[in-house]
């Protein structure tokens, strides 16, 4: 009995080090996105440049710059 809890406890720190290991290496894979509102305007995720047009519908967007360099959606 006493072998099976000194195997338990040496095995204990291995066990935990890969888990930890495991889950770093999992977020890893996502890359963090970056906006940037002086460059792009974003709908959906997905970037557009100035003067381009959005349709929602009957909705028509522009991305316009505004007075404080940035970029935004207005409706026309």
């Amino acid at each position: 009995m006493k072998k099976h809890i000194f195997a338990m406890v040496l095995l204990m720190p291995i066990i935990s080090f890969a888990s930890e290991q495991e889950a770093s290496e999992s977020n890893g894979d996502k890359a963090l996105k970056v906006y940037d509102s002086t460059k792009f305007c974003y709908y959906a995720d997905k970037e557009f440049s100035e003067g381009a047009r959005h349709y929602i519908g009957d909705v028509v967007q522009r991305c316009t710059r505004r007075e404080d360099n940035t970029l935004y959606w207005k409706t026309l």
